[in-house]
Formats: C-alpha cells, structure tokens, sequence
C-alpha cells in the first residue's frame, strides 16, 4: 500500500516537474536573453579656460591647443584654432580633416555714435547705416549656416560638404567656382533689434575710398628703415603758386622741431606705437608719425570731400619720403593717432607743448 502511495506521488511529482520545465523553455523560447552592447566610448572636452582638448575613455584624442570644441553633428566634432577648424570622426575615432577649413565669418556691427568721429576701423554703408566689419566664428552661428540637413564649407582643396547624418563628401555640384564664390560672399549682420543674420559682402560696400585703403592697410607694418630729414620747401614761388591753388587760409607758421619735443610726449607715443610695430628698429617712422600728428594738432591739415588729407604745402613731406609713405590719410589712421593729437598742440604765445605745463602745474 505504501509503496503504491510513494509511486502515485513520484508520478505526481514528476509531472509538476515536467509543467515547470515546459513553461521556463516556453519563457526562453519567447524572451531570448538579451545580447551585450557594446560599451560606447565617452567623449569629454577638456580645458584650462583658455584653450580646449577632447578626451576618450580618458585617453586625449584632440590636444589641450584649440580655441574651441563643440559638436557639428552626433558623430562629428568641430575644433578650431584661429581662423580655422578641423572635424574629428567619433565613429572613426580618428581626426578626418586637419584644421585647415575656415571658420571665420566677417561679421558687421552698426557703428558705435560715439566713435564716428574717430575713424580707426573701415566703414561701410548698408540701408543708410554705417558699419563696421568685426569677426565671427561658426560655431556661434550654426543656426544660421546648415541648409537643411547641409552645410557648406571652404577648404584648401575646395568646398565640401557636411551632411547631418555624419557624412563628409567633396562638393560635387555642376559648378564648383560659384559654390565657392557664395562661401567667400558669406557675412552676417547685426539689425537694429539685435538679431543676427545673413547677408552677401557686396551688399556692404565701402562708404569712401579711404575705407577701403584701411581695410587694405590693417596689416600694415612698419616699413624699411630710412633716414630722413624735414625740411618746407625752398622755392617761395613754388609755395605761393601751391598755397594758391589749394586755397590754404592765412595760418601761423609754427617751426616743427623734433629734438625739440619734450621726453615725456615721445615716450606716450612710443608706448602707443609699440602695439603696432617695433619703434626701437624703425626710429625713422616713429618720427614721421610724430609729425604727421603734429600737423594735425596744429591746423596744417586740410581734409576733401572723400576723406583724405593734405598736408600744408609749407609743411609737405621730403618727395622720397612721401612716396614710400604713399598715403598720409591711411598712415595716420590706422596709427589711431587722433588720439595723441592733443599732446602737440603748440601755442605760439606760449611757444611750449600744453602737456609739459600741465605737469608742471
């Protein structure tokens, strides 16, 4: 009876058994265990407040030497130095293009009021207003550059193309000149509200043709040494005959004399001078400022309808001088020296440079 009784229980057991096997295959069979991903590399952008580099898994990957890092798309990073930017391939996980695609932007501000009477930067004329070209960098802007799911930019082999997806491709358009004349044509602008857009340089031309020269000069530098002396001219005929034709008012003639100027007013210029080229080897033309700026100070200076200055004809430059100088005008703004002006104003009463009694005082 008992061994009865122990088989109907094994049978009975064996059964539940079964169930439960059958229900942990069924439960497989329908939730196949999940497979392992595999562990994504993390990206970390790395700097000490100056400049930026970008680590993976900890490892860097982009030195601590770009001005700037930031995502062009999900798997591509932008990075710039200077004026212009490479991209980074987080799916490679290599560099693809060194920085070598421009990333710049003229970028145009409507003038300050309070600076339109010091004119050091190039101005330019866009719906009855003034401007002047600054510098933007894209990764401020990208808003403002993808078209649709493109984005356009200049390298040193041409255009390419960045597509949103991750892709970079060359440009393969019917005609690569004028993709690469609308790239060079790209500005953006500030509007009266503030908000900034797009726009084409030629939609901002230069408002006199001294503008455009100090464009042209902002990276003028000191020229060859030269020796020089400043002398009025010799002939009285010749002077009278320019003075004139030019229409020169009666003005007091004061003697410029450059050993004559006080220490204290050179070494205020040679300070100014200092951020734009090196004085110490170029005596010559911190002298030829010097004067310049005093002809100035002291109403030796005529200006035309389009901006440029003429100097005195009893007070004009050496002919050699005056042809390497070329342009007195572009020289004299782009040395921002309005701003010394009041240094060499010479009162003939007083016959002594204000700023020295001043001290004195």
């Amino acid at each position: 009876m008992s061994s009865q009784k122990y088989s109907i229980m094994g049978s009975k057991y064996s059964f539940i058994q079964h169930m439960l096997l059958s229900l942990l295959g069924a439960f497989i069979r329908y939730f196949p265990k999940p497979k392992l991903q595999r562990k994504q590399p993390r990206y970390k952008v790395k700097g000490d407040g100056r400049f930026y580099g970008l680590l993976r898994n900890g490892a860097v990957v982009l030195p601590c030497n770009n001005d700037w890092i930031w995502s062009l798309t999900p798997t591509l990073v932008g990075f710039r130095q200077g004026d212009y930017f490479g991209i980074y391939s987080a799916l490679e996980a290599r560099v693809i293009y060194a920085p070598e695609l421009v990333a710049a932007i003229p970028f145009f501000k409507e003038q300050d009021a309070c600076n339109r009477k010091r004119m050091t930067q190039a101005r330019f004329k866009f719906k009855n207003k003034l401007f002047v070209e600054t510098k933007a960098y894209m990764e401020s802007h990208m808003g403002l550059l993808w078209q649709g799911d493109r984005l356009f930019v200049k390298g040193p082999s041409g255009v390419l193309v960045v597509y949103r997806w991750g892709e970079v491709r060359e440009y393969q358009g019917e005609n690569p000149a004028l993709a690469a004349y609308k790239l060079d044509q790209l500005c953006l602008y500030e509007d009266t509200n503030k908000q900034v857009k797009k726009s084409q340089l030629k939609a901002f031309p230069f408002l006199t043709r001294v503008d455009e020269e100090i464009a042209g000069q902002r990276t003028f530098r000191a020229l060859s040494p030269q020796n020089f002396r400043y002398s009025a001219t010799s002939n009285p005929v010749k002077v009278k005959a320019a003075l004139t034709e030019s229409k020169w008012l009666e003005t007091e003639c004061k003697k410029f004399n450059y050993h004559a100027i006080p220490a204290g007013i050179k070494e205020k210029f040679l300070s100014h001078l200092s951020h734009y080229f090196k004085c110490s080897k170029n005596e010559w033309l911190v002298e030829v400022l010097i004067y310049i700026t005093w002809c100035h100070a002291n109403g030796y200076v005529r200006y035309d309808a389009q901006g440029y200055c003429t100097l005195h004809p009893l007070y004009a430059l050496q002919p050699e001088i005056a042809e390497r100088i070329r342009c007195v005008t572009t020289l004299y703004v782009t040395h921002e020296l309005d701003a010394l002006e009041y240094l060499l104003y010479l009162p003939s009463s007083i016959n002594s440079y204000l700023e020295v009694l001043a001290q004195q005082n």
